[in-house]
């Protein structure tokens, strides 16, 4: 019996120490602080490239980062500069990681950097590239003159316009239908059939007063209204998915610009989308391409790009100049072309010779036109771009040009609505 009783006392002081060292040990962390609800995990760092230049502007384009919560914002720095920030936190809406260096001076380094944060202010290792903007150079000489060649029998008159149909009837988008059904052929700028060219929009109405058209025309695809120029109803109304089964002269390929020739001329339909969806599309490839294709012309005497989203033009009060294309603008301006025809604002401009920097230019210069006065209405002017000729926003219309050899008239003709008129001349470089 003693040893029961030594084995029980043993056991109950075994026991009583026990308790009192897990009771030591609550009183030890019951007013320790939880680590649990502070974010201090960095987000990771963005991957940085060069997606182009030109002598005043640089571009980059960034990779998403991650982290444990959520990103909700990148700062741009410059030369170590903070310059702006892209903001991705509650707009709903996908935002481009990407930014648009302007202002800078020709041939002078910078180094580029990216850093993202998430909503606790933690800030991601910084990203940088170091790029360069285009060499200063002098004005370029104008080009040799190509070999002589016997001129076309005839001149060729060509019609253009975008911006063009509601989803319902419409007595001003008809009636630019039957003005532009007298060209030899059309270069549609985009915007047909509002709002997102649904095919079931584009049946009931815009293929009833401009399908007879569609044969002829070359079209560019915008942004929203023309669903980006992705695979979707537009790009397959024009590759003759219609209800009449409408087809256009070139079959359209998603993101992917296109360039023809027609009587000694040399047309470049650009996919300035591309700028909007760079996701999908890549603007520096976008840039090589449009380079080589100048380059691979170069025989050509004359030379008209086209797209959607205006570079020249007046502010109104829905849509500024489209600023991201300036590179491209750059290359045509070096390859020498002659005219740009563009949309997007709705009403009729038109521009003196200029640089892409917006210098008169009377060599080389390119002449700008807006002409967004398909039937969807008009836009009120905000301001006056630089070297703005003529502009009216109360007459619908199709711009008519006559082309020859080296040489081309212009006229707008009117369609409905207004008495505005505009015409006039001029000489390939």
């Amino acid at each position: 019996m003693k040893n029961l009783g030594a084995v029980l006392v043993t056991a109950a002081l075994v026991l009583a120490g026990g308790l009192l060292a897990l009771a030591a040990h609550a009183g030890s962390t019951a007013g320790a602080p939880s680590s649990q609800g502070r974010d201090s995990s960095s987000p990771s760092a963005p991957a940085v490239t060069l997606t182009g230049s030109s002598g005043s502007t640089l571009s980059i384009a960034w990779t998403a980062s991650v982290d444990d919560t959520r990103v909700v914002g990148y700062g741009v720095f410059r030369d170590g500069s903070r310059v702006g920030t892209v903001d991705v936190n509650g707009s709903g809406k996908r935002v481009s990681l990407s930014y648009f260096f302007t202002g800078l001076a020709c041939g002078r380094s910078h180094s580029l950097g990216v850093e993202a944060y998430d909503r606790a202010g933690n800030v991601s290792p910084r990203s940088t590239l170091l790029a360069s903007t285009s060499p200063c150079t002098a004005a370029l000489p104008p080009p040799p003159s190509p070999p002589a060649s016997p001129p076309p029998t005839t001149s060729m008159k060509v019609g253009t316009v975008g911006d063009i149909h509601p989803c319902s009837a419409s007595s001003n988008s008809a009636a630019t239908a039957n003005v532009a059904a007298t060209a030899d052929f059309i270069l549609g700028l985009g915007d047909y059939q509002y709002d997102t060219g649904t095919l079931s929009c584009y049946n009931a109405y815009f293929d009833k007063d401009w399908g007879k058209n569609v044969p002829k025309m070359y079209p560019v695809l915008a942004p929203n209204h023309d669903q980006y120029w992705r695979d979707a109803d537009p790009l397959r109304y024009w590759n003759g998915a219609g209800a009449s089964g409408y087809k256009a002269p070139v079959t359209l390929k998603p993101h992917q610009s296109y360039s023809f020739d027609r009587g000694g001329w040399h047309f470049i339909a650009i996919d300035d989308s591309c700028y909007r969806d760079t996701a999908q599309c890549s603007t520096s490839a976008l840039l090589s391409w449009v380079t080589a294709d100048l380059a691979a012309a170069s025989s050509a005497k004359c030379t008209i790009a086209y797209w959607h989203q205006a570079y020249w033009t007046s502010p109104t009060s829905v849509h500024s100049r489209f600023t991201s294309i300036k590179p491209v603008v750059q290359a045509l301006y070096n390859g020498g072309v002659d005219i740009v025809l563009q949309a997007h604002n709705h009403d009729y401009e038109r521009f003196a010779l200029q640089t892409p920097d917006d210098q008169p230019d009377s060599v080389r210069g390119i002449r700008a036109f807006v002409v967004g006065t398909g039937g969807m209405g008009f836009y009120s002017f905000g301001g006056t771009a630089a070297n703005s000729v003529v502009r009216q926003n109360n007459t619908y219309g199709v711009l008519m040009l006559t082309l020859g050899s080296g040489t081309y008239s212009w006229q707008f003709v009117r369609a409905a609505g207004g008495t505005f008129a505009d015409s006039g001349s001029g000489s390939c470089h």
